[in-house]
């Protein structure tokens, strides 16, 4: 099935690469073949690809910074990090997947030795409302695929929203502003092509492997943000193995050897009365930013959820 994945995607780059247009956008008629590369890119990226932390970049209004060894614990950014950057409005950039997965490095051996194509991989995860990279132009040819969400290209003259399924080309050298709109998170892979190459990049070839739950997890979590980035008031769905125990005065939920505790004032404040177990309802009056933070600090304890609308 990989095999037929990458020989199509390999198909896709020709056809673009043979187009005289500057930029070319395909609406929805590769659906399938962007489902199948979502379940490539995500459990890889957050379920131990051993990204090294150089290789993960941060992009905010056009600015540029890095992530701390620290924060990137065993080549992976925690949920709890990852969450805390996209609620503050930061783009993460996961490079070089080509480095990290056998499925991106067996696309880079056979776009080598079949079509001379010198490619790389990079994942953009990107809140809603927020501009990653800002203005600028590649130096070489990009094949944008939109794996979740939406995003708007801005070029000048003409703006284009890709939406998951969409696929869309940009020739090296052209100017553009890709911006998430409000209400929806983005999550994009961009296929970086020289088709000229003076040199070749040479690297051992990864051997990680990511297990069926790591493929749901992971899958779930990035649900959960693009739930997070609506105006609606999300759910907080506990897993069934969590433990909810509650005494006079607070309300424990155990995992392993995580725990949080929460006075019972502070939690009759946040959620409504009939919500202790495994759904928690927050209260309307609530304010978003409240929300935000308590959400993230559960993320912080370990105790394992998802977000329901």
């Amino acid at each position: 099935m990989n095999d037929q994945l990458i020989s199509k995607l390999l198909q896709i780059m020709s056809i673009a690469l043979a187009s005289k247009d500057t930029v070319t956008h395909t609406r929805a008629q590769y659906q399938d073949c962007t489902e199948k590369l979502l379940l490539q890119v995500v459990p890889n990226f957050l379920s131990g690809i051993n990204h090294i932390y150089e290789d993960i970049k941060l992009l905010r209004g056009g600015n540029v910074s890095r992530i701390s060894e620290e924060y990137c614990k065993d080549g992976n950014v925690s949920q709890y990090v990852s969450a805390l950057l996209l609620s503050r409005g930061t783009t993460i950039v996961y490079n070089h997947l080509e480095k990290r997965s056998s499925f991106f490095y067996n696309f880079f051996v056979k776009a080598l030795r079949q079509n001379k194509i010198v490619t790389h991989f990079n994942c953009y995860w990107s809140p809603a409302g927020s501009s990653g990279a800002g203005k600028h132009a590649d130096i070489h040819d990009v094949l944008v695929v939109q794996l979740a969400g939406s995003k708007c290209w801005k070029f000048e003259g003409r703006n284009i929203d890709l939406r998951a399924g969409d696929i869309l080309f940009v020739r090296k050298g052209t100017l553009h502003d890709p911006v998430s709109p409000e209400g929806s998170d983005s999550l994009h892979l961009t296929i970086g092509m020289v088709t000229e190459p003076e040199s070749c990049p040479a690297f051992p070839e990864p051997v990680f492997m990511c297990e069926p739950w790591q493929q749901r997890h992971a899958l779930q979590f990035v649900k959960s943000m693009n739930v997070l980035s609506t105006t609606l008031l999300p759910a907080i769905h506990l897993d069934e193995k969590v433990h909810v125990v509650e005494d006079t005065e607070k309300i424990f939920f155990l995992y392993r050897k995580n725990e949080l505790s929460l006075a019972k004032i502070l939690y009759m404040a946040v959620f409504t009365q009939q919500s202790v177990g495994r759904l928690l309802y927050f209260r309307s009056e609530v304010d978003r930013q409240s929300i935000i933070n308590f959400i993230l600090t559960i993320y912080k304890s370990g105790i394992p959820f998802c977000l329901e609308k």
